[in-house]
């Protein structure tokens, strides 16, 4: 139970951290170029994160680039 509590207790002071460096930043930089540094680095994350994705893919022998499985390379039907 105690274990249980210190860890929530973290959670909320982590929390709360990230909330006032959110904050700080926002006022510092000021909104609009707060804004646009986080979706600078989220892209940017996510375009890292796609291309270890695909190295794994690579390295297991699977084509990162395969739609899905069936021959119709993802064509729909009409």
């Amino acid at each position: 139970m105690m274990k249980w509590l210190i860890d929530r207790g973290l959670l909320l002071l982590t929390g709360l951290v990230f909330v006032t460096s959110a904050w700080f930043f926002t006022h510092w930089l000021g909104s609009d170029r707060f804004y646009s540094i986080v979706n600078t680095v989220m892209v940017a994350a996510l375009w890292f994160e796609v291309a270890r994705l695909r190295k794994i893919l690579r390295e297991n022998g699977i084509d990162p680039n395969m739609r899905r499985k069936g021959g119709d390379d993802g064509k729909r039907q009409k």
